[in-house]
């Protein structure tokens, strides 16, 4: 059984703002948060929400959860884009090192054939749509009268219509929801975790240490979900400690807890880890 989620539901986790705190300066976050994005890319994640953490300060929340929406939204856009999308920023001076998602839209060569999809960087000038597509140059956008676009670029996904010359079509969100994967999008809440899980209208699953190990029976009952979130702690508070501190229990909050790490040989386990180990359980 697979966790990726394309037409046939959505695959949700939720990190604290905290998530990249335990790291000491910006390169090691940098590289935390790409392990983190790997994650989300390997295992086909759609929704990536940043929760406030009770324990750090709202500058912090602010502070903390801007880098790593920041980085995990930079990884997550093709690399032809990002200098279009991220003009030089300082917190992003070590994403030079890291190397690729590889994610199925993270196209590397320009495009090859009519009807092939992927995200590109739309605008308008001199009175006609444009899109940076990954070719040298942009190309003509076809069928769009409808569009209000200004000079500013806007992304958005495009099938190619033509080789010969080279022209592309817009895609609604619709045609956009195939069997492939196509990366995930990251948002950022100023609440409390059980505060933003409250209009959630799909399976919660916690992970923590105190629970019990994943069983067939509550695999089974997962694999049958449309949409499923999963929550996690911070690097230095379990969910426990977490929700304790908004008055509440894993129980009021999601309809399953396991403990992914039954077998782990170490005294713990990082944030980046469990996010890991908790979806290849369930994928496995």
């Amino acid at each position: 059984m697979g966790l990726t989620m394309t037409n046939t539901g959505l695959l949700s986790i939720f990190i604290p703002s905290s998530t990249l705190e335990d790291a000491p300066d910006l390169r090691a976050k940098t590289e935390k948060a790409f392990r983190v994005a790997r994650s989300l890319a390997i295992f086909g994640v759609n929704h990536c929400v940043i929760y406030r953490d009770p324990f750090i300060t709202k500058a912090q929340h602010r502070r903390s959860s801007s880098l790593i929406r920041l980085i995990l939204e930079y990884l997550e856009c093709p690399q032809y884009l990002r200098k279009l999308f991220y003009p030089r920023h300082s917190s992003l001076a070590f994403v030079g090192i890291l190397p690729p998602l590889a994610i199925p839209h993270h196209f590397i060569k320009p495009p090859s054939k009519v009807g092939e999809i992927r995200e590109a960087a739309v605008f308008l000038s001199q009175g006609k749509i444009w899109a940076n597509v990954g070719a040298k140059k942009p190309i003509e956008v076809i069928d769009a009268p409808k569009l209000r676009l200004s000079e500013r670029v806007k992304r958005m996904t495009i099938s190619i219509s033509s080789l010969d010359p080279l022209k592309c079509e817009i895609l609604d969100k619709a045609v956009q929801a195939r069997d492939q994967y196509w990366g995930y999008k990251v948002r950022v809440s100023d609440a409390l975790l059980s505060h933003v899980l409250s209009d959630y209208n799909g399976i919660i699953v916690a992970t923590s240490s105190h629970c019990s190990p994943l069983t067939p029976i509550d695999k089974a009952k997962i694999a049958k979900e449309k949409k499923l979130a999963i929550i996690f702690g911070s690097p230095t508070k379990g969910l426990q400690e977490i929700l304790k501190a908004e008055q509440k229990r894993i129980s009021n909050v999601a309809q399953l807890c396991f403990n992914a790490t039954t077998r782990a040989r170490t005294r713990t386990i990082r944030l980046e880890e469990a996010i890991l180990l908790t979806l290849a359980k369930l994928a496995s």
